[in-house]
């Protein structure tokens, strides 16, 4: 019964750790020291305007490459956004190739 417990103890006190690897705390980090915020819709405006840099460190936090557009419809440089498109779409409508790239990898 005490190795139940202490085995039950040890695996609580390693579980919050097992949420985010070291790399994405890292990355996670550098976007607070940005003063970037890790959301959805940062990680979109990243893409919209084609900062690849930025995008790369969102995914290297763990923002899913299948984020999407959340906000209201929005026009940029004569392209439409509605909600729920996804950043790749984004990024072909906008033609980033390096984006899409790194978005399908």
């Amino acid at each position: 019964m005490k190795a139940f417990k202490f085995i039950l103890l040890l695996l609580l006190l390693l579980i919050p750790n097992l949420e985010i690897a070291p790399d994405e705390r890292v990355a996670r980090n550098k976007l607070k020291e940005m003063n970037i915020a890790f959301t959805n819709d940062a990680f979109i405006q990243s893409v919209i305007a084609g900062d690849q840099a930025k995008a790369e460190l969102f995914l290297a936090a763990g923002i899913s490459p299948n984020a999407t557009y959340s906000g209201e419809e929005l026009t940029v440089n004569g392209r439409t956004l509605t909600t729920g498109q996804t950043a790749l779409q984004i990024a072909l409508s906008f033609n980033h190739g390096d984006l899409i790239s790194l978005l399908l990898a």
